[in-house]
């Protein structure tokens, strides 16, 4: 196949960034990514170390497309486009095989570290690669020219293409800061600002826990449901409030109520894997002389940070009654006050607004130019949506930009 001439710009080193690279180059397209970081592909890493990298979910299409709020219908055309499948088939392109986990996450057989090195070698080795780093997006003049910063200087670069993929606003220290919103605006895109999203949010503890926990953070397995919502896993107890994956799948539910009403009243369940017949049966006991600590560690096996939530968020009456009524302790409601910092977020909602881009995720105010991956304002929880959307949005404009360049 011969090489086309044309040359198409990527501004951002992340997996959207790099996936639509790789596909561009694996067409012949001469392409150069500028990235600020060196090397690129640090949130690609940085989304590995926590309990391996968990790269799309096995959930039925279906089910899929609903986690990705507002945009189920564009998603599913996306994930039609490039599914979860093929995300697995390239993992396994890049030396990696796949295993599945808990809710259907799918996760790689190897580290993220190793999968990004085979895969910056792989574009180095097409012969139709660039990689520019320590380059800072600044401005696009009326001209369409890319406007850098790099050694202090301006660059400038014309290209017949270009494709922006500079992540949203959270861990800026992986290179997403969300400075780019500022740069469209100045060109007439509309945008809306970034919120933390599959976040942590501020709990207003007593003294005592948020003592506690300043000196020893604590995680536990506890179910939380809010308004028909729910979901279950570990959350991390910390002075300031809440973290952990038991409450990312519904942080944007939770943030749009606090937006709307000023706080948001959960529920925790502390014994999720209990059922009311099964904690009736078990607290059947008598208590004899046992203190109400000693009772619920022997019968529930509530314990620990458990039994210290049942003290916060119980009256005392709902405590010595606790017999009678047991249900309560899988209802006991939690006041949440804020979302953490966008900094802190794992990733962010907002964006260039939809209206602005085309079903190939093309300007509609620069033709030729493309937004992907977070860039764009759509959000989905962790879980392997996150990423999927990213690939799955790379290969749309990817797809595109090769069509129109060879006609």
């Amino acid at each position: 196949m011969n090489k086309i001439e044309k040359k198409v710009a990527i501004i951002g080193g992340g997996p959207a960034g790099l996936f639509c690279a790789q596909l561009l180059t694996s067409a012949g397209i001469h392409t150069i990514l500028f990235d600020h970081m060196d090397p690129p592909g640090k949130k690609f890493i940085l989304a590995g170390l926590s309990g391996g990298l968990n790269i799309t979910n096995s959930l039925p299409l279906d089910k899929f497309c609903r986690n990705y709020y507002g945009h189920e219908k564009l998603f599913r055309q996306l994930l039609e486009d490039f599914s979860p499948a093929d995300l697995e088939n390239w993992c396994h392109q890049m030396g990696s095989s796949t295993f599945r986990g808990n809710g259907g996450k799918i996760f790689t057989e190897k580290p993220a570290y190793m999968i990004l090195s085979r895969w910056l070698s792989e574009l180095e080795s097409s012969g139709c690669f660039q990689l520019k780093t320590g380059y800072s997006l600044k401005r696009i003049t009326d001209e369409n020219n890319l406007v850098f910063t790099a050694e202090g200087k301006e660059v400038c670069f014309h290209p017949d293409s270009a494709v922006f993929a500079m992540g949203g606003g959270s861990r800026s220290n992986t290179g997403s800061d969300g400075k780019w919103l500022k740069i469209f605006n100045e060109r007439g895109i509309e945008t809306v600002p970034l919120k933390p999203s599959n976040c942590g949010f501020t709990v207003c503890w007593s003294p005592f826990l948020q003592e506690k926990f300043s000196k020893d953070p604590e995680s536990q397995q506890i179910s939380v449901h809010f308004a028909g919502h729910q979901s279950k896993g570990e959350i991390v107890f910390t002075p300031y409030g809440i973290e952990g994956s038991g409450i990312y799948s519904i942080s944007h539910f939770i943030r749009e109520e606090i937006e709307k009403n000023g706080k948001c009243n959960a529920e925790l369940d502390i014994v999720p894997d209990l059922d009311i017949r099964q904690m009736k049966e078990k607290m059947a006991r008598p208590i004899e002389k046992m203190t109400l600590s000693n009772y619920m560690k022997k019968t529930l096996k509530i314990s620990g940070i458990k039994f210290m939530l049942m003290k916060e968020l119980l009256k005392p009456a709902e405590l010595s009654d606790i017999r009678k009524r047991p249900e309560i302790i899988k209802s006991l409601e939690l006041e949440i006050c804020a979302p953490r910092p966008l900094e802190e977020a794992i990733s962010s909602a907002g964006g260039i607004t939809f209206q602005e881009l085309d079903e190939n995720f093309m300007l509609k105010k620069i033709p030729g130019f493309y937004a992907i991956g977070e860039m764009a304002d759509w959000e989905a929880p962790t879980g392997g949506f996150m990423l999927q959307g990213c690939f799955s949005t790379a290969f749309r404009a990817a797809s595109d930009i090769i069509k129109r360049m060879k006609v």
